[in-house]
C-alpha cells in the first residue's frame, strides 16, 4: 500500500513553509560556499565542516584554546566527530557533530565527548566552552552526555516522529515504528536506494522493511551501548534484520533477505499512481475534469483596434485567472497586467525557457510591489472557450429539469487519436463530450489522456495529446508531474499498447 506523497495534500500554509525551508537552505549553501571559496573544494563534506566551524565560532571543543585556521580547517588535519560515538547511540544527526583534530579523533575511539575531556584533564574549560557557545539544547545534550547518561530507549523515543513511518502504522496495527534514518540505512545496505523520493518503489522498499521490522531489533538499537561495551562488534555496513530475542537476553538473526531476491521484483513491478480521469458522470450528464473553474472567469470582454484599411474591429475575449504553475508562452503573451508581463518575461529569459521558469516560480514565486505572484489574469479570446451546461440547453448536455451552468473549456483541447491509414486523428474535447451525452460516442479503440499504455516494454500514462496528434507520455512509478516521453511519429504511436486494469 502507498501512502500518497504528502506535497500532494499539504495545504497553502505548509507549502509556503516548504518554499520557505528551500530558500533558506539554499541561502545557506550559497553563503557556505562563499566561505568555503579559495580554501577548499565546494562539497557537502566540506560545507559540514564550515558550518560546524561557523556554530563553534572556529573552535574545536576538545581544543578550546585554539582557534582553527580556515587554512587547516579543509586539510585532513581535522575530522568530523561524533560526539556520542555511533556504536553507543544511533544518532547520525548534526547535533552529534563537532569538529576535531585528528589526533584527538583517533585518541578518542568510543568515549563519549565529556568522557574524553575529563580524560585529557579539561573538563572545566571544555563545559565552559559549551555553556559560552548558542548551540542547541539538543547539541549542549550530547557534549556534556558521559556514558552512565547515554538513554536506552534513544531510538524508541523518536518512534512515530517521521510522517512515512507514522503513516505505515496506520496501515498496519501492531508494526514497529522506527525512524526514517534507520529506514534508509537498510535500503542502501541492501542496495534498494536506486529510487528517489518521488518514485513509488522507494515507498514500496521502505514499506517492506516496516513489515518486517520487530520489536526485538528495535530493543537491539536501543542497547547498542551495552553490546559494545561487551565487545560485540557493531557494524552499520552489515546491519542485523530481523533479529528475534533468545531467553539469555541476547539477540540472533532469524533469517537474512538477500538484496539479489527483491531488487528484480522491485525493478519490473507496476505500480501506479492513482489516474486522473479526464471525464465525470453525474446525473447531470457528462462534463470534464479539466474545465477552468467558472470562479476564474470574469465575463467577456471588449477591446478596439483599427485594421490595415483603418476600420475599428472589435475583439471579444474572456479575463480569466490562471495560476503561474500553469504558464504556457501563448498565455505569457496574453497577460493583462503589462507590469506583471515584464517581470515573467525576464524570469523567462534569465532561466532559458518556460519550463525551467515554472519550475522556479514553484520553488519560489517571483514578487510585485514586494508580494509573490502567484496567479495572473490572462485574456482567452472568446472562440477558444466554449461555456459548458451540465443540462437544459447546454453546449454539451441534453435537455432535462436540471439546470446548472457548470464551467469553461478549451476548444482547442485535444481528447483521443486515432490511427487510420497511417495518419492520427484527433478529436476535441468538445466534440468528444457532446458525442458522450448525446449517447453516439465510438471511440473505444482509441487512446485518451490518463490511459495506462506500455510503450517498448515500459508502462506509462499518457499525459497529454497534441492537436497535431503527438502523444505524451509519463512514467507509472513517479509522482512527478513530469513528461518522460513524446511520441511525434506514427510509427511510434503504433508502438503503444493498452493496458488493462489489472493487468502486469
Amino acid at each position: 500500500v502507498i501512502e500518497i506523497d504528502r506535497l500532494l495534500k499539504m495545504g497553502n500554509k505548509a507549502r509556503k513553509e516548504l518554499a520557505r525551508a528551500n530558500r533558506r537552505r539554499e541561502k545557506d549553501i550559497e553563503e557556505l560556499n562563499a566561505q568555503i571559496r579559495g580554501y577548499g573544494v565546494l562539497n557537502d563534506y566540506n560545507r559540514q565542516k564550515m558550518r560546524l566551524w561557523n556554530e563553534s565560532e572556529g573552535y574545536s571543543p576538545y581544543e578550546p584554546e585554539r582557534k582553527i585556521p580556515l587554512e587547516e580547517l579543509f586539510t585532513d588535519k581535522y575530522n568530523l566527530d561524533h560526539i556520542v560515538p555511533k556504536s553507543k547511540i544511533f544518532d547520525f544527526s548534526n547535533d552529534n557533530l563537532v569538529l576535531a583534530p585528528k589526533h584527538l579523533n583517533e585518541a578518542k575511539n568510543r568515549m563519549t565527548g565529556q568522557d574524553f575531556a575529563e580524560s585529557l584533564g579539561i573538563r572545566e574549560n571544555y563545559i565552559e566552552f559549551v555553556n559560552s557557545r548558542k548551540f542547541s539544547d539538543r547539541k549542549k545534550q550530547f557534549l556534556l552526555m558521559s556514558e552512565d547518561d547515554i538513554p536506552t530507549d534513544w531510538l524508541s523515543r523518536s518512534a512515530g516522529t517521521d510522517y512515512n513511518t507514522r503513516c505505515f502504522l496506520t496501515l498496519a496495527p501492531g508494526a514497529y515504528c522506527i525512524p526514517n534514518k534507520l529506514v534508509n540505512m537498510y535500503l542502501r545496505q541492501w542496495h534498494w536506494d536506486a529510487y528517489d523520493e518521488d518514485d513509488v518503489r522507494n515507498s514500496l522498499a521502505k514499506s517492506y522493511v516496516l513489515a518486517n521490522f520487530d520489536k526485538a531489533t528495535l530493543d537491539y538499537f536501543d542497547n547498542i551501548k551495552y553490546l559494545s561495551n561487551d565487545g560485540i562488534s557493531i557494524s552499520f555496513e552489515k546491519l542485523p534484520f530481523p533479529l528475534r530475542g533468545k531467553s539469555d537476553g541476547s539477540f540472533v538473526s532469524a533469517y537474512s533477505i538477500e538484496p539479489n531476491i527483491i531488487m528484480p521484483y522491485l525493478k519490473n513491478v507496476r505500480v501506479y499512481v492513482p489516474r486522473v480521469k479526464f471525464f465525470r458522470k453525474t446525473k447531470h450528464g457528462h462534463t470534464t475534469r479539466f474545465a477552468l473553474h467558472k470562479e476564474t472567469v470574469y465575463g467577456e470582454r471588449k477591446r478596439y483596434r483599427r485594421n490595415a484599411k483603418g476600420e475599428i474591429i472589435t475583439d471579444l475575449y474572456y479575463q480569466v485567472r490562471q495560476p503561474i504553475s500553469k504558464m504556457s508562452n501563448n498565455m505569457l503573451k496574453n497577460i493583462s497586467d503589462k507590469a506583471i508581463q515584464r517581470i515573467l518575461l525576464k524570469d523567462v529569459e534569465k532561466y532559458g525557457s518556460i519550463a525551467d521558469a515554472v519550475q522556479a516560480w514553484n520553488e519560489t514565486p517571483p514578487k510585485f510591489n514586494g508580494k509573490p505572484i502567484r496567479s495572473v489574469a490572462v485574456a482567452f479570446k472568446s472562440s477558444s472557450l466554449t461555456p459548458l451546461h451540465s443540462a437544459y440547453k447546454g453546449e454539451t448536455a441534453k435537455f432535462s429539469k436540471y439546470s446548472r451552468k457548470v464551467d469553461f473549456v478549451y476548444n482547442s483541447m485535444m481528447y483521443s487519436v486515432k490511427i487510420e491509414d497511417g495518419k492520427r486523428v484527433t478529436k476535441p474535447l468538445i466534440q468528444a463530450l457532446r458525442e458522450l451525452n448525446e449517447g453516439t460516442f465510438t471511440d473505444k479503440d482509441s487512446f485518451h489522456k490518463g490511459d495506462k499504455v506500455a510503450y517498448e516494454g515500459n508502462p506509462y500514462f499518457i499525459s497529454g495529446i497534441e492537436e497535431s496528434g503527438a502523444i505524451s507520455l509519463r512514467s507509472v512509478y513517479t509522482l512527478k508531474a513530469e513528461n518522460a516521453l513524446k511520441l511525434t511519429k506514427v510509427e511510434d504511436i503504433l508502438k503503444l499498447e493498452r493496458i488493462k486494469e489489472g493487468q502486469v
